[in-house]
């Protein structure tokens, strides 16, 4: 009995040997004269090297591309458009040679319907487009796939906090020249205020006859202490200031981490003028 098993399986050795080599010496058909091959690949998620080649051999599941993989083909280099890519086979390929042009057409998600999109994008350092694109973009990092700032434009419309910190904006984001995505979607987010740009009181009388650290300090102070209806939330701490030799002069800069305010302002003192 264990000599017939033996005999069975050196035969059965023998006949895999003898179709590999059958099938290693086959002659590799070339791609566009398969019959019926359908180079009209329909809707796609996207235009990726693997969407489109698995697309292809779904299209065209048939004898010819039986024990065909996706490693037998690749995309040729800078052929991928929008609606079109040209299909090579690759040196993995013992059955077919060549290449083929498909087209497709890429199926674009409505950008408002994908969940839990992050549409508030917290306080700006400015409202310029760039600003905006990159803060949504790097917020939704993991569910936006591909998009760039090239892909956005808006139209936004300031409307002032209550408060008096910072300005909220309200706008709308078209998606333009995107491969998955399209349509609009409402976004808000919050700029910080120029210090220098909401009336604050700038001339105002403070001594001249102390050194130059303590008199730095006391200029903030009163500062703070005139414009403290309109600027309640900063603090000393979060300002700088630069005195001019003369005393005549300073300019106050708010430091860049800041949550609701950024600039300079230049103050002057009405005892010496």
């Amino acid at each position: 009995m264990k000599k017939i098993l033996a005999l069975l399986g050196s035969v059965g050795m023998v006949g895999a040997t003898a179709v590999t080599v059958v099938a290693c010496n086959k002659s590799q058909q070339d791609i566009n004269s398969i019959k019926n091959l359908d180079k009209t690949l329909g809707l796609l998620e996207d235009n990726r090297t693997d969407t489109i080649i698995k697309a292809f051999l779904q299209q065209n599941f048939n004898n010819d591309f039986v024990g065909t993989v996706e490693d037998d083909f690749r995309i040729e280099e800078n052929s991928t458009t929008k609606t079109s890519a040209k299909i090579s086979s690759t040196n993995y390929s013992k059955k077919f040679k060549g290449s083929v042009d498909v087209t497709f057409t890429i199926i674009k998600q409505d950008i408002s319907t994908i969940k839990d999109l992050d549409t508030t994008l917290g306080i700006l350092e400015d409202n310029q487009d760039r600003t905006i694109y990159q803060a949504f973009i790097t917020q939704n990092a993991d569910k936006l796939e591909g998009l760039n700032q090239t892909n956005f434009s808006n139209n936004s419309s300031s409307v002032p906090d209550e408060n008096g910190k910072f300005e909220k904006y309200k706008t709308r984001f078209n998606i333009i020249d995107s491969n998955k995505y399209v349509g609009q979607i409402n976004m808000e987010y919050f700029v910080k205020k120029n210090i220098d740009a909401i009336g604050l009181i700038k001339h105002f009388v403070w001594p001249i006859d102390q050194n130059d650290g303590m008199i730095g300090q006391e200029i903030i102070n009163l500062f703070l202490e005139k414009n403290k209806e309109k600027i309640p939330s900063l603090k000393r701490h979060n300002l700088s200031i630069n005195v001019n030799e003369e005393k005549t002069s300073a300019v106050i800069s708010v430091f860049s981490d800041n949550l609701f305010y950024k600039g300079t302002i230049t103050i002057t003192n009405a005892a010496t003028f």
